[in-house]
């Protein structure tokens, strides 16, 4: 049986996201979520956890499990399928501090 955060990859890829437009990134896949790491192994890491609602939308967070350690921020929700890719792009694009880009 295929992940869900492999289905969510594929789906990314589909609508024309390459990975390696942003820094070293890191993915896993779980049973409900694509966990991802762009601009890796850099200290403006970041992180974001792509979920699917059982509605067919998605939201994005910062994959925080215990608020009490770091706060959670909720970056996108009830994001329509054919608008995950713009959507995580542009969030990308607005989060992530590429200033120390390793590629």
């Amino acid at each position: 049986m295929t992940k869900n955060g492999n289905k969510i990859n594929q789906l990314l890829k589909e609508q024309g996201l390459d990975w390696h437009d942003y820094g070293r990134c890191s993915l896993w896949s779980s049973k409900t979520y694509l966990a991802t790491m762009v601009n890796g192994y850099s200290p403006n890491a970041t992180n974001f956890h792509i979920h699917s609602n059982e509605d067919g939308t998605y939201f994005i967070d910062n994959g925080i499990m215990n608020p009490n350690y770091h706060a959670y921020i909720l970056h996108a929700e009830n994001v329509q399928e054919e608008d995950l890719c713009s959507v995580f792009i542009d969030l990308i694009k607005k989060t992530v501090d590429f200033s120390n880009l390793m590629n």
